[in-house]
């Protein structure tokens, strides 16, 4: 799956020197997403510098996942807006932690449906069952 495969949706993968992350949970995301038609994957990886995301950037080319790498480590948000300059044309990005396993490809169609539904643009990610109930919720605990 290349960069910009006909989808309005990239998955970004996001990692900083945590390659046993990166080998655990970027194989899950990739299967996952193979069922879905709309969506590209990437892999960003902060920092060549350190030894450690070379060996990420090793792992990630045996997956056939696409990477931006930045030279130099400069912060998991400077990573982020990185991919959304350099790949502009998606209508979705969904940026996933390497500590995070996506255990069902359901969520990202549920974030697109709520953001359709609510209008809101930015969710964090959490089981699709909440999305939409946290909206209407005015009770404080």
């Amino acid at each position: 799956m290349g960069i910009r495969n006909q989808a309005n949706s990239l998955v970004v993968f996001t990692t900083c020197e945590r390659p046993h992350l990166l080998k655990k949970n970027l194989k899950c995301i990739k299967g996952s997403l193979e069922e879905l038609e709309a969506f590209d994957l990437v892999a960003s990886i902060d920092g060549l510098t350190a030894p450690a995301n070379k060996e990420s950037l090793i792992l990630a080319k045996e997956l056939e996942v696409d990477c931006i790498v930045a030279d130099e480590s400069e912060g998991v948000g400077i990573s982020k807006n990185r991919v959304v300059s350099l790949l502009p044309e998606y209508d979705f990005y969904f940026f996933i932690e390497d500590d995070v396993e996506v255990l069902d490809s359901d969520l990202f169609i549920k974030h697109i449906e709520a953001f359709k539904t609510t209008g809101i643009h930015h969710f964090s990610l959490h089981g699709p069952e909440r999305l939409l109930h946290e909206q209407n919720s005015t009770e404080t605990e």
